[in-house]
């Protein structure tokens, strides 16, 4: 599954009940709870929101596609490309 590392860095951030006071490291590279939540905010409303119930909630695909109206493999789109554009905020280029 595409950017799975990621996703399972983020979703482990969202788990810990001290996340806030934090500094995360992936790749090498340190991140504060505040960085990943600004940039999960300015994702654009449709993958921030496919991101939200698919990696930080743990949704399925499937049902995160019901409750958003759309299909799945839009569902899957928008959580990748949400994938690639945290990462690029993050952490700059070359950063897999």
């Amino acid at each position: 599954m595409q950017h799975q590392k990621f996703r399972e860095f983020i979703k482990s951030v969202f788990l810990l009940e001290d996340y806030i006071k934090r500094t995360f490291t992936y790749e090498g590279f340190k991140v504060t709870f505040a960085q990943i939540q600004r940039a999960v905010e300015n994702l654009p409303a449709r993958q921030r929101e496919a991101f939200e119930l698919v990696v930080i909630k743990g949704m399925l695909q499937d049902d995160a596609a019901k409750e958003m109206g759309v299909k799945q493999p839009n569902v899957m789109r928008y959580v990748n490309f949400a994938c690639e554009k945290l990462k690029l905020a993050l952490f700059g280029e070359g950063v897999e």
